[in-house]
């Protein structure tokens, strides 16, 4: 075991980030394939800057934030400014669709979803659409135009999608939540036609809808 870890300033990537641009301000940080070249001090500005941008849509220390972003300077710069402000960068599988992709937005956790504009509007339209159905499915809300923040209830909303239709996932969480949920060995099979049977009386904990288009209640 180390008993003498290094100092902030060279190991956490926000002292780093700072120092470098301080020290260093024209020396090139990175290039990209593309051939751009981006200096320690142009990082530095673009992370404090999408740090705010960040903020100001109330991401903070220790919340989770989805990347539905390409490799380049965009994700890097959110996954910097994430760590700058304290947040979790989640990388989100720009191949996902469907179900897949709700799954994978529900197990996140995530306050906000960060996904790219693309240059072919036919593309684009098609993000746009996907969005605009996690809007409909009550998993994100437009807080402007073309910005969207998934819901705080969105794992309990992917739950209930979950169990719709089936009728013994519903009766066990209504029993549970009355805390009426009977242990497996208290369970029996009712035989009216049995010896010494007694009337089985019961009474409605919950009435519902399992399904508003063929009308179906429970």
């Amino acid at each position: 075991m180390d008993h003498n870890p290094p100092a902030s300033k060279e190991c956490v990537l926000r002292d780093l980030l700072d120092r470098h641009a301080r020290e260093q301000p024209d020396m090139i940080f990175t290039v990209f394939d593309d051939g751009t070249e981006v200096s320690w001090s142009e990082m530095h500005l673009l992370v404090r800057r999408t740090a705010a941008g960040l903020q100001a849509l109330g991401v903070g220390q220790g919340d989770h934030v989805l990347s539905w972003l390409p490799n380049g300077l965009d994700a890097l710069r959110l996954w910097f400014a994430l760590n700058y402000i304290g947040a979790v960068f989640m990388p989100l599988n720009l191949d996902y669709r469907g179900r897949l992709l709700e799954h994978a937005i529900g197990l996140s956790d995530a306050r906000l979803l960060v996904a790219a504009r693309h240059r072919d509007p036919f593309v684009q339209s098609l993000r746009a659409g996907r969005l605009q159905k996690l809007g409909a499915l009550g998993l994100a809300d437009e807080v402007a135009p073309g910005q969207w923040r998934l819901a705080e209830d969105l794992r309990a909303t992917l739950t209930q999608m979950g169990e719709r239709g089936d009728i013994i996932r519903t009766m066990q969480r209504e029993l549970t939540a009355r805390s009426r949920a009977a242990a497996p060995a208290d369970h029996v099979v009712h035989d009216s036609g049995a010896p010494l049977a007694e009337p089985l009386v019961g009474r409605i904990v919950m009435r519902g809808l399992a399904d508003e288009f063929a009308d179906r209640h429970f």
